[in-house]
């Protein structure tokens, strides 16, 4: 089954020829039919349920409401931790986050900070309506990080439907990306999203 451009579902013939299959495969050239193969199950929610439903709002439905990336060069991080340092603490990082940097690990550092701002374009405002500390990028045993948010960030995620939020980070030296991806389909249980 295939999702085609005009957002009906079908399953639909290829030619063999100009590709489809490579030289010396069976049904290569000579115009044999191969068939796409059927990837049963849920299609990639967009949103435009909700919105033939009539309310209006994509993120009413199930699957990804909001992508956001964000890159930070080191260098700006450190910098800024050299110049006011723990004055960040609260105001732009939890206690938590700061732990990550000791022993002058600003990389790590500048990922979380890339990794809020990602966060903050997936949920669609920005750093808007609440503050950098309201956004946590913790780390689950094993290092992997994930997103906590409190106070109006958990808000601005409850009103959006957006049940939890994954996020990706990587850094080198000079420069740390992060990727976050909002998830929506229901109330937010708790706080950690």
């Amino acid at each position: 089954m295939i999702l085609r451009a005009n957002g009906t579902q079908g399953s639909e013939q290829i030619s063999g020829a100009a590709g489809a299959r490579g030289a010396g495969e069976p049904g290569a050239g000579s115009g044999d039919a191969a068939r796409v193969p059927d990837h049963s199950g849920p299609s990639l929610s967009t949103g435009a349920e909700a919105l033939k439903a009539g309310s209006g709002r994509a993120w009413d439905a199930p699957g990804v409401t909001g992508v956001g990336v964000d890159i930070v060069e080191v260098a700006r991080i450190r910098e800024l931790m050299q110049r006011k340092g723990d004055r960040l603490e609260g105001r732009v990082f939890t206690s938590e986050e700061m732990k990550s940097s000791t022993g002058g690990r600003y990389d790590r550092l500048a990922g979380r900070f890339a990794a809020k701002e990602a966060v903050a374009k997936a949920l669609g405002t920005g750093i808007r309506g609440f503050g950098w500390s309201e956004i946590e990028i913790a780390e689950d045993p094993c290092g992997k990080p994930y997103v906590r948010l409190a106070g109006r960030a958990a808000d601005v995620a409850a009103q959006r439907g957006v049940v939890r939020v994954e996020v990706s980070i990587a850094h080198t030296r000079d420069i740390a990306i992060a990727l976050a991806v909002a998830i929506g389909g229901g109330e937010v249980e708790g706080r950690d999203v």
